[in-house]
């Protein structure tokens, strides 16, 4: 049996080579340990906390790239939504440029796995404070695209008209009014209404409440002033024994509507006089009637300088409009159909 002296001489018998020895073990375990282990990569959005009374003034990373470290049956089931990256600024209360570190905050399916090991990229941001600050903005409707040949957007109105915007101070001073988004006109001829959004001017801004907006525009015809020369006067309901001794022409007539109404209206067969309560030959002084789109008046003429103002119509059924009173009047000379054939 070995006394007690010569196993501790045995023990310390070329110590250091023992020594190394082990140190060689040790590292060679550490080392297959490592092998051992696998990495997963992802991102996950970056949370700003105790933004109560600063917030950040310029662009910051908005996704932070996460590595998880450990074996494979850690490591592959946690879920990315359960890994959450942020920086706290709650406890700056001065304006000017801060470095903050990543925080990581397990929850969910990371909770309670021990071997996880969780590395961010980058460790730590850089981030110029302001001031949180709110003021309510006027907001204008954005158009693009014309509405249909002869209409036009009358009236624009937003509902509703003004919002609520918040950010850092000096970026929410810059702004005056805000837009919506592109509104479509694009070959529209009626009233419309469509449902916007508030175009947000910069991802640092925050639109407070509701950023939807109900635009609804007014669209009528383009309205326009036409005239017409040497018109043609027909005559209706003349006796059959009866005729004109010379065809009447209107002077010049002037008419106002929508354009594309009076670009379409002819002269021909919608200017007369009424000859029903005419028996006899004569000089008779008629007035003359017009048939115009519902939407269409008389100005006047420059011959008949006193007819200018509106003039009462009588709708008839395929929506024209003749008129019946106040309107200028031409002298005819009425004679025989025989009398006139005779004369030509």
């Amino acid at each position: 049996m070995l006394s007690k002296i010569k196993l501790q001489e045995l023990i310390l018998r070329n110590w250091p080579a023992k020594i190394l020895s082990v140190g060689c073990a040790l590292v060679l375990f550490v080392f297959y340990q490592t092998s051992t282990l696998e990495e997963r990569f992802f991102s996950v959005p970056l949370l700003v906390e105790g933004a109560d009374k600063m917030v950040p003034a310029n662009q910051y990373p908005k996704m932070i790239r996460v590595t998880l470290r450990g074996n494979a049956n850690s490591i592959y089931p946690v879920i990315n939504s359960d890994i959450e990256t942020f920086i706290d600024i709650g406890d700056t209360n001065e304006k000017g440029t801060r470095h903050f570190p990543v925080q990581v905050r397990k929850k969910g399916t990371a909770l309670g796995v021990e071997t996880l090991e969780i590395a961010v990229d980058p460790m730590e941001i850089t981030i110029e404070l302001d001031t949180k600050f709110s003021a309510f903005m006027n907001v204008l409707p954005r158009t693009q695209g014309e509405v249909a040949v002869g209409f036009e957007l009358t009236r624009k109105t937003l509902n509703p008209s003004r919002i609520r915007i918040e950010g850092p101070e000096g970026l929410v001073r810059r702004y005056t009014e805000l837009s919506t988004e592109a509104i479509d006109l694009e070959g529209r001829n009626a009233d419309f209404t469509v449902i916007t959004r508030v175009a947000n001017p910069d991802p640092l801004i925050a639109l407070q409440g509701e950023s939807i907006i109900e635009f609804h525009g007014e669209v009528r015809p383009v309205l326009i002033i036409r005239s017409f020369t040497a018109v043609p006067v027909e005559a209706r309901n003349l006796n059959e024994q009866l005729r004109f001794a010379e065809p009447p022409e209107f002077g010049e007539l002037r008419l106002e509507g929508p354009q594309n109404e009076l670009e379409a209206w002819k002269s021909e067969g919608n200017v007369f006089v009424d000859c029903a309560a005419i028996t006899n030959p004569g000089e008779y002084d008629l007035p003359i009637q017009l048939l115009l789109p519902a939407n269409c008046r008389m100005l006047g003429t420059v011959a008949e300088a006193s007819a200018l103002a509106a003039l009462n119509r009588t709708e008839v059924e395929d929506g024209r409009a003749a008129v019946d009173e106040m309107s200028p009047k031409v002298r005819v000379t009425i004679v025989t159909a025989q009398t006139a054939q005779t004369e030509r």
